[in-house]
């Protein structure tokens, strides 16, 4: 059985995470939207920047939560939690980014993530329509399609659909021990 563990994100972890992001777009992705959209959006700077600046925020925002976990040690995912930006959010907390590796597939790593950076707060996410894998996941965490697909980005292969859930029974993120940060969620959360 392997063995997950999940912490913190801090900014030495940036490279990890874009290779993670990158990696996962391609093993998700792939034959469900064309590879050139694909590649398109796996630039490596702009990923970079992006984790820099949200990395950055999560430091002095209690409300934007970023995790990454692996894999019998192996880095496998990631997910990031944060309020809302859009003005109609069907919830008040949005999971942005949720990506797990094929290594870590029925693991119980991406439901982790998701308790380490949602906890059991009401929250929404966009997911790619006709996903009928992650919407079974995501059903099994309380989420159901808010709103029909809607057509999001210009050149979009695929309609986006909203998943929205209300708060959940208590969860405890599982956070690995040995990270600085662990220490001080894990006061937080008892």
């Amino acid at each position: 059985m392997p063995v997950t563990s999940i912490r913190h994100a801090s900014v030495a972890d940036i490279e990890t995470l874009v290779d993670i992001h990158n990696q996962a777009w391609q093993e998700t992705y792939a034959g469900k939207i064309p590879q050139q959209r694909i590649d398109e959006l796996s630039d490596t700077e702009e990923r970079r920047n992006d984790w820099l600046a949200a990395l950055e925020r999560a430091h002095h925002d209690p409300e934007l939560h970023a995790c990454i976990g692996f894999v019998d040690g192996t880095p496998a995912g990631f997910a990031l939690a944060r309020p809302s930006a859009d003005v109609d959010a069907p919830r008040a907390t949005e999971l942005k980014l949720l990506y797990t590796l094929r290594i870590a597939h029925g693991t119980g790593l991406g439901r982790g993530l998701v308790d380490a950076v949602l906890g059991d707060r009401a929250a929404w996410l966009w997911m790619l329509d006709d996903n009928p894998r992650a919407e079974r996941f995501y059903a099994k965490l309380g989420f159901a399609r808010f709103e029909e697909p809607v057509w999001r980005w210009p050149n979009a292969a695929k309609p986006d659909v909203r998943l929205a859930r209300d708060a959940q029974g208590p969860a405890v993120p599982r956070l690995a021990p040995e990270h600085p940060a662990t220490a001080l969620a894990q006061e937080a959360i008892v």
